[in-house]
């Protein structure tokens, strides 16, 4: 059964965890008190259905541990260039559905690559049929951009391609080190109608140029609350415009994942995440 989360729970990537196997990554999340978790179809669920680890048996585990599959990160849309090495292996967009419905995720992500901006009847083109293949495998489409991948390099445009794609059921995911390399305001944030704002992805950054930033972006990510963007301010328009998306916490760091096993980190990411929903939700 799939179990649908709201604004008051937690989620945290095995990307963050560094891509342990899936057991570890479902028992690190309960250790840090996390709701559910988001799934790399290749590094979590293809790796322990090769290693003879039944769908059943993957979804016993959640249960058992009180956790559940948000989502499947990602689909992952590649035009011009080959795809860089960078952003590890490619999974097939099948794939990706197929992890998703034997996980029980609710939403899947969606992101697009390319040597650069791309036209956007072009992107809501490909986005529109994205979403129909994932919808009928069950799956609820969100669109994230990302300044690195050039392909949809901020939330006003990934904003008109949700828009125009077709899909209800579509909505966008926004990322805060996303916001801070791509320019996205807090005020263009509030502008959105909420209830498409189905996917967050919550980091912090050292005070460094976006050029920089993106260089780092897979390496070197801060805990909540130890870097300069304001998190709590980030949390307050997502209660004002209403938005219902989990508070997925989403670290890359070498450093972290070098020094903590998983369930040390997550218990380190989840404090350092609900100190932070304290201060914007005191009550």
């Amino acid at each position: 059964m799939k179990g649908t989360l709201g604004p008051n729970d937690l989620v945290i990537t095995g990307a963050t965890l560094g891509n342990p196997p899936y057991r570890a990554i479902i028992e690190a999340a309960a250790a840090g008190g996390f709701d559910g978790v988001s799934i790399s179809p290749t590094r979590a669920y293809l790796a322990a259905k090769e290693g003879g680890m039944k769908a059943t048996e993957m979804r016993a585990i959640a249960e058992a541990n009180g956790v559940v599959v948000n989502d499947v990160d990602a689909v992952a849309v590649w035009t011009g260039s080959e795809r860089p090495s960078t952003h590890g292996p490619p999974a097939s967009e099948d794939l990706v559905y197929e992890a998703g419905e034997a996980l029980g995720a609710t939403f899947v992500n969606v992101v697009f690559g390319s040597d650069g901006p791309l036209p956007i009847d072009q992107v809501t083109e490909l986005f529109a049929g994205v979403c129909k293949r994932a919808i009928d495998r069950g799956l609820r489409p969100y669109l994230e951009f990302v300044p690195s991948m050039r392909a949809v390099p901020d939330v006003a445009t990934a904003w008109r391609v949700v828009q125009d794609c077709g899909s209800p059921e579509a909505g966008l995911l926004v990322d805060t080190w996303h916001c801070r390399t791509g320019g996205t305001t807090y005020d263009e944030l509030r502008a959105l109608p909420g209830d498409r704002v189905t996917g967050v992805q919550i980091n912090d950054a050292p005070d460094e140029p976006a050029e920089e930033l993106i260089k780092v972006g897979m390496q070197r990510r801060l805990p909540p609350g130890q870097g300069v963007l304001d998190l709590v301010e980030f949390i307050h328009i997502l209660d004002a415009i209403g938005s219902r998306a989990p508070l997925s916490i989403e670290v890359f760091s070498t450093e972290l994942v070098e020094r903590h096993a998983p369930p040390e980190l997550a218990k380190l990411l989840g404090d350092s995440l609900r100190a932070v929903i304290a201060e914007a939700r005191p009550s």
